[in-house]
């Protein structure tokens, strides 16, 4: 019943407690949600590779505190999706909602472990096991894969080509913005950038600050980042977001 009552006053409310109809600001949301979901992710992968290399799991996080804020950016992410008017898909809003709430049941479920996993150097084994039996885990991983499926749907039912790239583009600039530590750029960058690896601009007219700052990206993707390189990513990428995010992003092709 929750879940109908939150898509359904979403719906009455025809997108007005949306931040914008735009792809850009539901790129932003996913980004967000992607980015809360990491510090659990890590101990997921971490414990994946101690079953297979028996590698100690230390766990830096606050994984309570965490959990808090994957609520918070999950719970953001169904309230943008399900106040898309634009795109008022009721398979997504709904998957989106249940996936917000699944979600916080997790986190009280799991509150206790989590604090006993949180801060911990090398986690013990007898943790790691009651853990499993709980199926921390799996709860994690299967939430990343439904994560990653309402992303897919939602990059898929795009109405044209503008909204893809826009979407791809802030997708790829607030994941960069939101990394602790940047050192390394995924080369398949320049494509999200200019639409196709053999392009040299963008598919769509920018400003002259907008493109530059594309470039920049593009010549230390690849590479090994030093501290300079990423401060100066991350400023790069700062204005593309800003711009994408603005009244005044259009969608003129290039001339």
């Amino acid at each position: 019943m929750r879940v109908s009552l939150v898509v359904f006053a979403c719906v009455l409310l025809g997108g007005n407690t949306c931040l914008t109809a735009r792809p850009s600001s539901m790129a932003v949301v996913f980004a967000d949600a992607f980015a809360a979901l990491g510090p659990l992710l890590s101990v997921y992968n971490a414990y994946a590779q101690y079953q297979f290399t028996g590698t100690p799991v230390n766990v830096p996080f606050d994984l309570s505190a965490t959990c808090e804020q994957v609520t918070s950016s999950f719970a953001w992410l169904r309230d943008e999706l399900a106040c898309q008017s634009a795109s008022a898909d009721s398979a997504v809003m709904t998957d989106a909602a249940w996936l917000a709430l699944d979600v916080e049941g997790f986190c009280v479920r799991h509150e206790s472990l989590l604090q006993s996993l949180s801060h911990t150097i090398s986690v013990s084994r007898e943790i790691l096991d009651v853990a499993s039996g709980t199926r921390l885990f799996a709860a994690i991983h299967a939430v990343d894969d439904r994560l990653q499926q309402l992303m897919s749907d939602v990059f898929n039912g795009l109405a044209d080509g503008c909204a893809v790239w826009s979407f791809a583009v802030t997708f790829s600039m607030r994941t960069i913005l939101t990394q602790i530590t940047l050192e390394r750029i995924d080369p398949s960058l320049h494509a999200i950038l200019y639409g196709t690896p053999d392009a040299t601009g963008p598919p769509f007219a920018v400003p002259v600050g907008v493109e530059a700052a594309m470039a920049t990206l593009v010549a230390v993707q690849g590479i090994d980042l030093s501290e300079e390189e990423a401060d100066i990513a991350r400023a790069a990428a700062d204005v593309i977001l800003t711009y994408l995010l603005s009244d005044d992003a259009t969608c003129d092709a290039q001339g």
